[in-house]
């Protein structure tokens, strides 16, 4: 037992580490994406950026990582390195993302498809970090409102937020409707007034 509860030790460190990763990116890294992202000139190039992203994002959550765990622990080698290459996507897509973003607005579902309005949202909702998911809660709050994001995403999105913010799951009563729980979650979050902004 002392042995195991040292390798998690080791284990939560690493993840620690993965963190401090992502908030000080390979200035190389950051060069190559802007370079990419200045050559977006269409909608065909945008979506094809955008359905790469998505794509890169499910690759690493195949599946594969519960079968690692299966097989070998959760506490193995094999699924530290399996970790170490899904936190290394997230940090390259996140910042893919973060440099979209600040070039153009959050991408229509009737433009440049469903995939590719799915890439923004859900590259932000698998980041821990809460500084990163509040950071963007007025894009995707209006790319919900204009549809681009449906009530599960924008549900997801805020729900793991909360959970990181406070340890815990949002506890609510049977039955509510999906804008229901977005609401509560908004306002369990402090993020009424940045809500009230954006719709008047």
């Amino acid at each position: 037992m002392k042995i195991r509860n040292i390798t998690i030790g080791i284990f939560i460190i690493f993840i620690l580490g993965c963190f401090k990763k992502a908030e000080n990116p390979d200035p190389n890294i950051v060069l190559e994406i802007e370079k990419e992202i200045e050559k977006l000139k269409t909608n065909d190039d945008k979506k094809a950026f955008l359905e790469k992203v998505l794509k890169d994002d499910q690759k690493v959550r195949d599946g594969s990582d519960a079968a690692i765990i299966q097989e070998f622990g959760y506490d193995s080698k094999e699924h530290l390195e399996h970790t170490k290459i899904m936190w290394k996507q997230d940090e390259i897509n996140v910042i893919k993302i973060e440099k979209y973003l600040e070039k153009f607005p959050y991408p229509k579902k009737t433009e440049l498809g469903d995939d590719a309005a799915m890439a923004p949202w859900l590259v932000i909702h698998h980041s821990s970090n809460i500084g990163l998911r509040n950071k963007y809660f007025e894009i995707l709050y209006q790319a919900y409102l204009d549809q681009n994001i449906d009530d599960g995403g924008f549900s997801l999105y805020l729900g793991r937020t909360y959970d990181f913010t406070f340890g815990e799951r949002l506890k609510m009563k049977n039955p509510f409707r999906p804008e229901d729980e977005i609401n509560a979650l908004i306002k369990a979050l402090g993020l009424e007034e940045r809500k009230e902004k954006i719709i008047k």
